[in-house]
Formats: structure tokens, sequence, C-alpha cells
């Protein structure tokens, strides 16, 4: 009988530490990522994911966050410190057709900093999900948007 009340308290720790493993490349974050290669390349082949951009875009910050640029196809929406974020996601979507989307996969991205420091991207993530989107995950940036998308020279076009 002991022996298998062991077995059990070891079978529950197993299945809680991993439960808590989100994201095994980068085990701060509390959800799943792609690279910058990776999406840049899926952004060339036949079915792109949907791309949602939460960056703070005002003027100063744009052009030294982003150079004025964000990746193709991008759903801009603003950061999640402004009153009127969840409307702009779902109005985006709704615009954009893609609010029944709910199996595509989603990337969402700021670039402002480090994917693990921003406050933008998980928000976004978490409101996606209760949605009803199934398959999101977060752009990872080491540095930002500027040296780890734009610097490689990767698929961009202007903000309007």
């Amino acid at each position: 009988m002991k022996k298998y009340f062991t077995l059990a308290v070891l079978l529950c720790v197993a299945l809680i530490s991993n439960s808590q493993v989100v994201n095994s490349k980068h085990k701060g974050l509390k959800y799943k990522t792609v690279e910058c290669s990776e999406l840049n390349q899926k952004l060339q082949g036949k079915i792109k994911p949907i791309v949602v951009f939460c960056g703070d875009l005002r003027d100063e910050k744009d052009k030294y966050t982003y150079g004025f640029k964000k990746i193709p196809g991008s759903l801009v929406i603003g950061s999640v410190n402004q009153d009127k974020w969840k409307e702009n996601l779902r109005a985006a979507l709704l615009l954009a057709e893609l609010d029944k989307s709910f199996k595509r996969e989603v990337v969402v991205y700021c670039g402002c900093c480090s994917s693990d420091n921003c406050p933008n991207v998980e928000p976004v993530i978490l409101e996606l999900k209760k949605m009803g989107f199934k398959n999101v995950k977060g752009l990872y940036f080491s540095n930002g948007y500027l040296p780890e998308w734009h610097a490689k020279k990767y698929l961009e076009e202007p903000i309007k």
C-alpha cells in the first residue's frame, strides 16, 4: 500500500511540474514563442499566421523602437496601457475578417524591449485565448524589433 501511495505522489509531482513548463526554450515566459527567423519563413509560405502588433506607437517611440516599420499584415492594436486595447483587438480581427479563424496560428509581438520584460504581449495572448483562439504564440525578442527583425532585413512594411 505504501508503495502505491509513493508512486501516486511521484506521478502527481511529475504532472504538476510538467504542466507548469509552457515554454521549454524561454522558461521565464508563460506562453509559447516563435523565433524571428521562423516567423519570417512562415510569412513567405502559403498559409500565413495572423500577426498582432501591440507596440506603443507614439511618434518618438515609433521612430527609435520600430523605425516606422512593422511586420507585413500585422494587425495594429497599440499597447495594453491604452484604455481601449481590447476593443482595438476585436475591431482589427473583425475588419480583417479573422474573428472566426480560431484554428489559425496567431503570433503576437511588441518588440519595444526583450520579450522577458515586455508588459504588452502576455495580456494580448490571454485575451485572444479567451476569445477562442487556440494556437497563440508570442514572437520572441531578446533585444527588440530593430536589432532582431529590421536589422536582419526580414519582411517589413510601413506603419500607417
